[in-house]
């Protein structure tokens, strides 16, 4: 039987390192926003919470910007007419 090059082996081990490395977790990295700050359930907060502080934000901002909510999918047209007629908020909603 004959043994492959050391090139090739060499080679295949280069890829499976590579492959290998390309699987690890992403560095948790905040640097691209310094403010930048955890919210939602990942954070403990709770619904109430989450809800109250996107309210006030969308409040100051005067719109709130959403994508990707189909109005005629999981009844999102009528949560979002909800939530304008309640709050008193314009939302654009993109469709990308």
């Amino acid at each position: 039987m004959k043994r492959p090059p050391r090139l090739v082996t060499a080679l295949t081990v280069a890829a499976a390192a590579i492959a290998l490395a390309s699987c690890a977790p992403p560095k948790d990295d905040n640097s691209s926003s310094p403010d930048a700050k955890n919210t939602g359930a990942s954070s403990g907060q709770s619904a109430e919470d989450y809800l109250a502080d996107l309210v006030t934000k969308a409040e100051e901002e005067g719109e709130l910007n959403v994508i990707a909510l189909p109005p005629d999918w999981a009844n999102y047209g009528n949560v979002i007419a909800a939530f304008e007629e309640k709050y008193d908020i314009t939302v654009n909603s993109d469709q990308p």
